[in-house]
Order: structure tokens, then C-alpha cells, then sequence
């Protein structure tokens, strides 16, 4: 049994016996402690884990090795590369994925059955024959293949305990296919055949005009929206829910892949990205955790993105993985001839404090191949600094406070803002690339007036309602169906408040119209900037700064709040862990930087900032306040009902507040008196207030020392989860006897405590 003997290397000798002869052989091998099960997941998306020790040094703990595009067999030369990987993450406790990527067209010439079939009289019409778009997910071939490539890199490495996720066919998008199997398809679950019609069922006309003029029949021209209103079996809008769920491929197929990964590994999670193209459920069904990149030209706030993400995994309970996305496109920072450029430092710095205040259950990473540390380039493009920072990242916030993260929850929230499938699909506006994304100036504006806001669906209002909230904003709001109107009507008669602009068509009883122009973002760019047509970051602040202001006026005393400040520049989230709240405080106050100030498309240089801030509470005795980064307590004055408070943000950076009902007193540690090598032990440890009770969650410092005053691998980062923590060791058998020790400190409150046993 492994867990008996110490970490480090050791040699097997096995001894072969027959009445004849006696063979011995020695094998090196090298017995590793298992991670800490509640480390923070850091994930470097892509295949980079031959940089392991780079990647080691830079804060991550999870790498990919792939892409598996094709069956793999024992002989192939990559299997004793990726053997050897798996291995070097054991010892060196990190994990790793696969990438399974199993539709490019290269696999298939010998298939042209798996070809995806034009639209009736545009057969010939030439696609690339490295398109996305030539292969139908659907055809039986594609998925016979997935499966093969699945199966045979299981076999060869599913007994790697570093083996950790499946990223399942990243970033796959096509147009309908015309062939017999898919129109089968589509006549079976849908329950009509539209492919017949000659229109485009994912942009349909917008008024009857439009739709005679195609030659459609009464059902269609018929479905086009009437005042802003759609009834909920509108054909477009059917197949609109199909098409993303099912008619599309990929969600079935990676359903599959993710089966049968489980199969060999139910541990293994399995995943997909990106979301970004369609706000509706079921994009990443039957898969464990849904991965998005995000891009934050022209605003780190853009990292709200999470909340469409935590929107989309809610029905099914999945996990999120954000990514930081290391790298600025042409255009965006400086001039389309300078080329991409490495993310600035302090972007990158608040892009992840803004996604872990919103509880991801991991981080990403992603670093294109121009910027690895193996490409020459230079530095102009690519700031070391950047890559310094990811290093003060991980030591400063994802191994300290990693674990504290992950045992909060989201506090409910009492306003939502609705982002529509049925507005997307009759949209008259201009949404970009990611319709998903496009809310995300608006919501922008929602943190910067500290109203914490929940992202909602279509079908969120029909599955979950609104009876939670007090507020709903309605941003791009073109289109309802009949059901989600209803809903909003009964949500409005119950004193709901209703904030719309003016793309609402729908006959909704407003408490407020805004009239906020948020287009002017897209012309946060060098080359329009250079020739006077441009919007710098100056004038999108003034005009940023002005809307948000005319929001908290207009929602004065009618958003709750736990915590505020009249600084835009501040942003807030909280979490929470019983009745203990977490408050997330991110300095978003940034100026003109050096390497990209000059063509002024963005404020990439954070300021320092001293924020005041009043945190509102219940009850005649106030709660007491912790500074977590800090690890001391805050000195606050009492104005009625509110705490009144102040801290100095350092730029780019961030702390936690942590909000307790009383004070922390004290640090309980229980150990047995004695623990014999090669058995098992409880360490628990629990924190108290004044009235010795434990709840919320404490980040922890936890030393555990052996004889000679030496770390045990046990010694760690840890969180309590209600006040309590508990961890198992098991002294090894070559492990000196003698005096143990655990030392904790709390590093919520500086308090610290040890306590001694004996091993034997």
C-alpha cells in the first residue's frame, strides 16, 4: 500500500521463483502524495504540458496534452510522450487533460457520406475543404469515429491517476445539412419539415411583407413576431431551440464522447467550450463543466461574462471554468500593422479577480503560441510582465485564498437582466460576433452602480420564474414569446420594476426607459482613434460614468444592497457561507499606460484608490468586519443602519471582506494522542467567535511538522467549511517517530494556534 511509505523514490525488487531458476529484476519508482483535494483548479487551456515546469512555476496545477484527432494505438510515438508526461505530473502533483478533437475533415475523404449537404440549389456551392462547415456531426460515420478516438486513448491512459478532464471538440460551428439522414432527423423531433421552405430559419423575416415576398406558407408568414410578441410553438423559434440543442451535432455527439469517457472513469470531468453564440439551455448537455474565453477589449468588467455562463450551467448544476484569454487582437490596443500583443499586466491582474469574485469552480488560462516562452518574439509584443504577474496570481491569491473561493456560494440576488433567444433570432440591432456577449456593455454599467445582477434566459423565467426578484431589466428586448411576456406581467403586478430601453416592443408597463447608447464601444479602436473617428477611453469613461450615475438615481433605495460606495470604480460581489458574507472589493480604477496610452483605445495602467465604503445591516448589533488579505480586523463607525468603512486598494489588485455576525475568538485544533505509523489520524480544527459557535468558512494556513521540525506533505492551504476543517494523515512507515506538530493560522483574523501528538 503506497500510502504507507513517504513521498520520494524508491527501488522494487520482484523475485520470479521456479524449481530451477530465480530471477530478480529492480524497477525505479517513485511514490507521490496526492494533491490537496481542496487546491484551486488553475488550467492552462491548450497543448502545453511539455512546458510543465514553466507552466509549475507560473501558478498553474492543470495542462493539456492532444490533440487526439485520430485513433491512437500503443505504437504510435506520441503514447510514450504523453506516458511520460502523465507520469512527470504524478510526481509533480499536477493534472492533465485531453483534448478530443474529432471532426476535422482530413479523417473523412474516404467518407463523403459524412459531407454536409447544401441547401437545395446551392449543391455545388464550394466550401473549404477545411471547414468546420463540410462535415455534419449527425452522420453515423462521425460518431463511430468519436468513439474509436475515445475509446482507444482511454484504454491507453485511463489508469494515470493524473488523468483529470476530457475537453470534448472545442469551438464547432455550421449551417443546417440537407441530407436524407438530417432531415429525417429534423422531421422526428421537431415535428416538421422546414428545410422544404426556402428561407433562412436562423435569420427569418422580420414582418409579413418579407415573408411573402419568399413565397411561404400562412404558418410562417404568420410567425413573424406581432408587436414585439411571439407565441411560444412559433416554427422559427422551434426550431431556433433545436437547432442549438440538437440539429447542430455537437451537443449530442460530445454527450456521447462524455459517456463514454465515463465509462472507463467516472471521475474524469468533461467538458466543452466555448458559450457564446446562443442563450439558451442544454449547449453543453450531459458534460461536467462549461469553458468559455473571454475577450475584455475595450473593459475588464466584459469578465462579468461568468454570469452567463453560471445562467447556462444552473439546470443541470455543472461547473464553470472561465479563461482569461492572454492575448489583445489587432486593432484593439494599437494599430492593426502592429499586430497582436500580450494582454498589459494589469488587465490581466483584474480580469481574474473579477472572475474568481464571482465563484467559478475553476480559472483558466490560454496562451497563444506566439507568446509561450518557446517562441521568439519581441518584448514589445510580448511583456514578460504579464507572465510575472501569473506567478503573483497564484502565490498571493489562488494558493492562499484558492480554497476559501470554493467553499462560498452566490448570494441570492434581487435584480435580473434578461438576455432573450427569441430577441436574438428577430433582432433588428447589431449584436456582434458573440450575441451572447453583446449585453455585456449594459451589464457593465450594473457594476459599476454596485447593483449585483443575475443573467437570465428565456427559458430561466419559464423553468425557474422571477419571484426572487424585486428588479428586471430588459436590454435589447426586441422580441418576447407569449409565455416569458405573461410572466413579466405577473412579475410587474406584484410590484416588480421593469427597466427597458427603446428596442422594447412589446406593450410592457415601464417603471423607467433608458436611453443609454452603448455602440460607441465599437469604436474603441487605434485605427479610428488615429483618424479622428475613433472613441477614446477618456470620452467611454465620462459617458460610462454619467449612465451609471443616472441608474443609481433611478433605482435610489429600490435595489437591495448589502454593500456600496459612490466610487464607480469599485466593483463588489458576495458570497457567502452560512450567515457569514464574503465581500469581494476590486479596484477597476485605471488610467493610460505606457507601451498603448498614446493611440488611447483603452486604460490598461491601474491607479491606486482609497475606497469608501458603508455596508448595510439588520438588527441592533452591527457585524464585524475583516479585512482577509489583510488578515486584521476593520476599524468601522455606525451610521443607522450602515457600517462605514474605508480601505486602500492597491492598483489592479483586490481583497475580500469578510462579514461576521461577531467576532473571531479563537482556533480549536483536536488530534489523537498518539497515531502509529501506517494508520490513519484525524486532524480537526475548527474556528470560534466570542460565543464559541463555528460557521462561515476561514481561509487556513495549516503546518504540519514531523520530528526535526521538517513540512509534511500535509502542510497546506485549506478553508473550513462552517467554521470546521477536518484532514487525514497517515504517518508513514518510514516516517522518525516522535512529537508531531500542527500549527494553524487563520488568515481571515492573523489568530494562530498548535497543538502536539505523538507517532509511533
Amino acid at each position: 500500500n503506497c500510502s504507507l511509505l513517504k513521498e520520494g523514490e524508491y527501488y522494487l525488487e520482484v523475485i520470479a521463483a521456479s524449481e530451477s531458476n530465480i530471477t530478480k529484476s529492480r524497477y525505479n519508482i517513485y511514490i507521490s502524495q496526492q494533491p490537496n483535494p481542496q487546491r484551486f483548479p488553475v488550467y492552462l487551456w491548450g497543448n502545453n504540458a511539455h512546458l510543465m515546469d514553466w507552466a509549475i512555476a507560473h501558478g498553474f496545477n492543470e495542462m493539456q496534452i492532444g490533440d487526439f484527432m485520430w485513433p491512437l494505438t500503443k505504437k504510435d510515438s506520441t503514447v510514450e510522450i504523453f506516458n511520460k508526461i502523465l507520469d512527470d505530473a504524478v510526481r509533480k502533483k499536477v493534472d492533465i487533460g485531453m483534448y478530443f478533437y474529432t471532426f476535422n475533415p482530413e479523417f473523412f475523404k474516404g467518407h463523403p457520406e459524412v459531407n454536409a449537404v447544401r441547401k437545395p440549389g446551392k449543391e455545388n456551392e464550394k466550401i473549404d475543404d477545411q471547414s468546420y462547415e463540410k462535415i455534419c456531426l449527425r452522420e453515423p460515420y462521425v460518431r463511430e469515429f468519436s468513439e474509436n478516438i475515445t475509446s482507444a486513448a482511454m484504454d491507453l491512459f485511463k489508469n494515470y491517476p493524473s488523468l483529470n478532464d476530457v475537453l470534448i471538440n472545442s469551438e464547432y460551428i455550421a449551417t443546417p445539412c440537407y441530407s436524407v439522414n438530417c432531415r429525417s432527423l429534423l422531421v422526428k423531433e421537431l415535428g416538421m419539415d422546414l428545410y422544404k421552405y426556402d428561407v433562412d430559419l436562423l435569420n427569418p423575416p422580420r414582418t409579413k411583407e418579407e415573408a411573402k415576398k419568399l413565397n411561404l406558407p400562412d404558418f410562417l408568414v404568420n410567425a413573424v413576431p406581432v408587436n414585439g410578441i411571439i407565441e411560444d410553438d412559433n416554427p422559427y423559434y422551434k426550431y431556433y431551440m433545436w437547432w442549438w440543442k440538437r440539429g447542430l451535432g455537437d451537443v449530442p455527439l460530445n454527450k456521447r464522447i462524455a459517456e463514454l469517457v465515463k465509462s472507463y472513469r467516472p471521475d474524469i470531468i468533461t467538458w466543452n467550450d466555448p458559450f457564446r453564440l446562443a442563450p439558451v439551455y442544454g449547449r453543453k448537455e450531459g458534460l461536467d463543466c462549461i469553458g468559455t474565453w473571454i475577450y475584455t477589449h475595450p473593459d475588464p468588467k466584459y469578465m462579468g461574462y461568468v454570469e452567463m455562463m453560471i445562467a447556462e450551467a444552473k439546470p443541470e448544476n455543472q461547473k464553470i471554468m472561465p479563461s482569461v484569454t492572454i492575448w489583445e487582437y489587432q486593432n484593439w490596443l494599437a494599430p492593426t500593422d502592429s499586430g497582436t500583443v500580450i494582454i498589459p499586466t494589469d488587465i490581466f491582474k483584474e480580469n481574474n479577480w473579477i472572475a474568481l469574485s464571482h465563484r467559478p469552480d475553476m480559472l483558466c488560462n490560454y496562451i497563444p503560441t506566439p507568446f509561450l516562452p518557446t517562441t521568439e518574439i519581441d518584448t514589445w509584443h510580448r511583456d514578460m510582465k504579464t507572465f510575472k504577474a501569473m506567478t503573483w496570481m497564484s502565490e498571493n491569491v489562488y494558493k492562499p485564498f484558492g480554497p476559501f473561493i470554493l467553499q462560498m456560494k452566490r448570494m441570492p440576488r434581487k435584480a435580473a437582466m434578461l438576455i432573450s433567444a427569441a430577441s436574438v433570432l428577430f433582432s433588428d440591432i447589431d449584436r456582434g460576433e458573440w450575441p451572447n456577449k453583446s449585453i455585456f456593455p449594459f451589464y457593465s454599467l450594473l457594476m459599476m452602480a454596485h447593483i449585483p445582477t443575475d443573467i437570465v434566459m428565456d427559458e430561466t423565467i419559464m423553468k425557474y420564474g422571477l419571484e426572487q426578484y424585486d428588479v428586471l431589466f430588459l436590454h435589447q428586448t426586441e422580441t418576447l414569446t407569449r409565455s416569458v411576456y405573461n410572466k413579466i406581467l405577473e412579475f410587474k403586478k406584484r410590484g416588480g420594476i421593469v427597466i427597458a430601453d427603446d428596442v422594447l416592443r412589446a406593450d410592457i408597463p415601464l417603471d423607467y426607459k433608458i436611453d443609454f447608447k452603448l455602440n460607441h464601444r465599437k469604436k474603441q479602436l487605434a485605427d479610428l482613434v488615429l483618424k479622428g473617428q475613433g472613441v477614446t477611453a477618456d470620452e467611454d469613461k465620462a459617458l460610462m460614468t454619467k449612465y451609471s450615475t443616472e441608474l443609481r438615481k433611478m433605482l435610489k433605495s429600490k435595489v437591495q444592497r448589502l454593500i456600496d460606495s459612490t466610487s464607480p470604480e469599485v466593483l463588489f460581489s458576495v458570497l457567502e457561507n452560512g450567515p457569514a458574507k464574503y465581500i469581494f472589493m476590486i479596484n477597476d480604477r485605471r488610467t493610460y499606460g505606457k507601451r498603448f496610452g498614446k493611440w488611447k483605445t483603452m486604460h490598461t495602467k491601474g491607479v491606486e484608490q482609497l475606497v469608501d465604503a458603508r455596508i448595510h445591516y439588520e438588527g441592533t448589533k452591527p457585524p464585524v468586519l475583516y479585512d482577509v488579505r489583510a488578515h486584521k480586523r476593520i476599524p468601522t463607525t455606525e451610521s443607522s443602519d450602515y457600517l462605514v468603512f474605508s480601505r486602500k486598494l492597491a492598483a489592479a489588485d483586490a481583497t475580500i471582506i469578510a462579514v461576521y455576525p461577531d467576532s473571531i475568538s479563537g482556533i480549536a485544533i483536536e488530534t489523537p494522542t498518539i497515531i502509529k505509523r501506517g494508520q490513519s489520524g484525524t486532524i480537526k480544527i475548527s474556528v470560534y467567535d466570542s460565543k464559541g459557535k463555528s460557521y462561515g468558512t476561514q481561509p487556513l494556513y495549516v503546518r504540519v511538522t514531523g520530528v526535526g521540525d521538517f513540512n509534511t506533505p500535509y502542510s497546506d492551504y485549506y478553508a473550513t467549511d462552517s467554521g470546521k476543517l477536518s484532514i487525514n494523515i497517515i504517518p508513514a512507515l518510514n516516517d522518525l517517530k516522535g512529537t508531531w506538530r500542527v500549527e494553524v493560522t487563520d488568515l481571515t483574523s492573523g489568530l494562530k494556534a498548535f497543538k502536539d501528538f505523538k507517532v509511533k
